[in-house]
């Protein structure tokens, strides 16, 4: 494995499409997390938690884009 991925979407609602659909792939080495404004902040911070063994797929809406850092 080798880095996160950061997929920008235009909305809340194609970020909610995206994760189910890659939440529902079954792939085992990978999280997918949502991100944009209004985010539940329980939920914001599994965006900074480490994965060990697993590549994280965060997908969020351009608003996140700016404001946003994380590693990885």
């Amino acid at each position: 494995l080798s880095g996160d991925i950061l997929i920008f979407v235009p909305g809340k609602d194609d970020v909610y499409q995206i994760v189910e659909r890659l939440s529902n792939a079954n792939c085992r080495d990978v999280v997918v997390l949502p991100l944009y404004r209004g985010v539940d902040p329980v939920e914001m911070e599994k965006v900074y938690w480490p994965y060990l063994g697993k590549r994280k797929v965060i997908v969020s809406t351009n608003i996140a884009e700016t404001s946003v850092t994380v590693d990885g």
